[in-house]
């Protein structure tokens, strides 16, 4: 479960939009909820940052800001994006090796 926020980088205000699901797989992260869900593809991904309580993500387009409630958790989606980023770089630079 995760909380997305809205972020404004004119005077930085930060609201709760929508409570979800937060997903990692080997091509992107998603976040899916009844009032919004994205999915930034890894190939798209610019910045990805970790805090003890969640993570934003910006795929040059838009910034998202989440928050996961159990600080275990956070670290847990911390560490699983940050090994799915891994096996992602290491399948591209594969492939771009062996073309």
């Amino acid at each position: 479960e995760a909380f997305g926020e809205d972020d404004h980088r004119l005077g930085v205000i930060s609201k709760p939009i929508a409570t979800g699901e937060l997903v990692v797989t080997d091509q992107r992260i998603l976040f899916a909820s009844a009032r919004k869900s994205f999915a930034v593809p890894f190939q798209s991904l610019i910045s990805f940052a970790k805090y003890d309580n969640g993570c934003s993500l910006s795929d040059g387009r838009s910034t998202y800001v989440l928050s996961v409630p159990v600080e275990q958790n956070a670290l847990h989606f911390g560490s699983r994006v940050d090994l799915a980023l891994a096996q992602y770089k290491t399948a591209a630079k594969a492939q771009i090796t062996s073309q």
